[in-house]
């Protein structure tokens, strides 16, 4: 039976935002350009591209730099259903983790927090050594456990980390994580503005993490793996400071940012 109810008054620009996202979605892979969405949409340019660069604020949209077309953000996929455990990342990701993994030559991971887990959303590997095999796209472990997960720590408050903790103090157990540790880790983290971990999940295996707001709602970090003997304090820091430059090059908000907590 056909709705006949009429539109509810007052939500003009929410329908036409929720039409734009529409229309960017239906062109996820070579993305969009301003023109064919003013085009397929009926608006004024004015509007469309109003409307467009609020939804690219709020990360629901991402615009390619070079190429000028806009693909469905982040959060926008983080709402999607049915994701089995794998959150679809915007594609500047991917590229700009390609670029660390060929710069340091060591495999890099992107973990997207998932309310008190984390979850492998995608991995680049590289041609070193340097073997993870505890960490396949689709993975999910608690927040503190991994290097990812440790790095958002720092994006957390001590009663938050608190009630993570006593929401799965078995599980953390299991891992050998008591409460002091994540404290110890979080407050480690916030001071270096990086996370450094050792053989949490494989032997002979550390890493070097950053974690990042993806919006208000939303974190995720940046992680890369080495061997235990490599990593250094000049390791570490070169390490960290080859992910925060591409954090910032995708202007997202790393840990200790203006206008963020530290």
């Amino acid at each position: 039976m056909e709705d006949t109810h009429p539109p509810v008054a007052g939500t003009q620009s929410v329908r036409r935002a929720l039409m734009l996202l529409r229309i960017v979605a239906n062109h996820r892979e070579e993305g969009i350009s301003l023109p064919r969405i003013v085009e397929l949409s009926g608006l004024e340019r004015v509007t469309a591209y109003r409307l467009l660069t609020c939804l690219t604020e709020e990360r629901f949209l991402e615009r390619d730099p070079a190429t000028r077309v806009y693909r469905v953000g982040l959060e926008a996929a983080l709402l999607a259903p049915g994701l089995q455990g794998t959150p679809p990342l915007p594609a500047s990701f991917p590229l700009a983790m390609r670029r660390v993994a060929r710069i340091c030559n060591e495999p890099v991971f992107c973990m997207v927090r998932e309310g008190d887990y984390v979850c492998c959303a995608h991995r680049e590997v590289a041609t070193s050594r340097t073997r993870v095999d505890a960490t396949p796209v689709g993975v999910r472990r608690l927040l503190g456990t991994g290097t990812g997960g440790t790095a958002m720590l720092a994006l957390l408050d001590d009663d938050e980390i608190d009630r993570i903790y006593g929401r799965h103090e078995s599980e953390y157990r299991e891992r050998g994580r008591s409460r002091d540790d994540l404290h110890r880790d979080a407050a480690a983290t916030r001071q270096r503005r990086y996370a450094v971990t050792r053989e949490m999940f494989q032997a002979g295996i550390g890493g070097v993490g950053v974690a990042f707001k993806l919006s208000d709602h939303a974190m995720a970090a940046f992680s890369v793996a080495t061997m235990v003997a490599k990593l250094g304090t000049e390791m570490q820091r070169s390490l960290a400071g080859q992910l925060l430059h591409e954090v910032r090059t995708l202007r997202l908000r790393p840990f200790g940012a203006p206008g963020m907590d530290a």
